[in-house]
């Protein structure tokens, strides 16, 4: 047993080490986020925009028939989030370009350095085998506090769904405009304002750490963790483009995988 566990472990020990083989090669060309350029009270943007996203998804849900004990099918709840929270981040973004004349100081300037989608790709083959870890230690947490272990209720239900796994729209919504909607509010807005009154490694575990308690009670150290790998790529690469990038390769592999092998997601 021990040597399969071992052999288990083997394909995710050369994940890693092909990330970290390719960051090597790519992070000579970055330049950290300098101190100062981000927003100050992207902090209040951020939860004006998570908070009205959440109040209008609630109207629209109610409007298209949703009531308490019903439940909605996955792909339509996903598309309505997604929407109103693409509603809130445009706004957010028109807000900040109108005051500052630019959308730097939520990371969004073209900055010169090596393609986001390749940083993204290493950085997420570099961290994809911890953030299995931690979720697999979260899983062994949870049973022995007694309480229910069991995947983040989005997935769950994509494993359960066979309309949600074969819709445009839940993939889309999933794995593109949630996450990077999830990056402007959180990294740009929220890790942005925090890193002006808190030393850098404090503003992204608190950073982290919330955008954790905004998921399930059963996923929130995962993606706490996530949080926190998320913040130090923003700041390693000083732009916004890389952590979106890791972002929406984290969310689509994830569902790709569940979908493919759904062994994989069981507890």
């Amino acid at each position: 047993m021990e040597a399969q566990a071992l052999l288990g472990l083997l394909p995710l020990a050369l994940l890693a080490l092909g990330g970290l083989l390719l960051w090597r090669r790519l992070e000579g060309g970055l330049v950290a986020l300098p101190p100062g350029s981000t927003l100050t009270h992207g902090w209040a943007l951020a939860a004006a925009a998570w908070l009205g996203s959440n109040l209008a998804s609630v109207a629209v849900l109610v409007a298209l028939g949703w009531q308490e004990g019903t439940e909605l099918p996955l792909a339509l709840l996903m598309g309505v989030r997604a929407a109103t929270m693409s509603a809130a981040v445009v706004a957010l973004l028109a807000l900040v370009a109108w005051r500052h004349g630019t959308l730097a100081p939520l990371g969004l300037a073209p900055r010169a350095g090596p393609p986001a989608v390749l940083l993204g790709l290493a950085a997420w083959l570099m961290v994809f085998p911890a953030v299995l870890a931690v979720g697999w230690f979260n899983r062994w947490l949870l049973e022995v506090l007694g309480l229910e272990a069991g995947l983040q209720e989005a997935l769950l239900r994509f494993l359960e769904e066979p309309e949600a796994r074969r819709s445009v729209m839940g993939w889309l919504s999933m794995a593109v405009v949630l996450p990077v909607c999830e990056e402007v509010l959180f990294r740009g807005g929220l890790h942005g304002s925090l890193r002006r009154v808190l030393p850098v490694p404090a503003a992204i575990l608190v950073s982290g750490g919330l955008f954790g308690l905004a998921h399930d009670a059963q996923a929130a150290l995962p993606a706490a963790a996530l949080g926190v790998a998320l913040g130090w790529l923003y700041e390693r690469s000083g732009r916004l483009s890389v952590p979106i990038a890791f972002h929406v390769l984290h969310n689509g592999l994830t569902l790709a995988m569940v979908a493919g092998i759904p062994e994989l997601a069981q507890p």
